[in-house]
């Protein structure tokens, strides 16, 4: 079992509801409707902000990846090292 559906198990089924349509926007490339912002010193690695989540993705020509699912807190962003 990945990170991400380990992470999803542990979420009430409200948070992940709203997780899921998250990552349904990143894979269809609906950017419109979500916080999305590049991360610094990393290339074609975004994140989106939901609440009080943060869903890191890479992106590259047609390829999208997820990376990480988490709760925001002081080590969401060192985990990619």
């Amino acid at each position: 079992m990945d990170r991400i559906e380990k992470f999803l198990k542990k979420v009430n089924r409200k948070e992940k509801e709203i997780l899921r349509d998250t990552m349904k926007h990143i894979y269809a490339k609906e950017f419109n409707m979500l916080s999305i912002k590049k991360i610094e010193g990393y290339d074609r690695c975004y994140r989106v902000r939901k609440g009080e989540f943060r869903l890191i993705f890479y992106m590259k020509n047609d390829c999208v990846r997820i990376i990480s699912v988490d709760r925001k807190d002081d080590n969401t962003y060192r985990k990619l090292k």
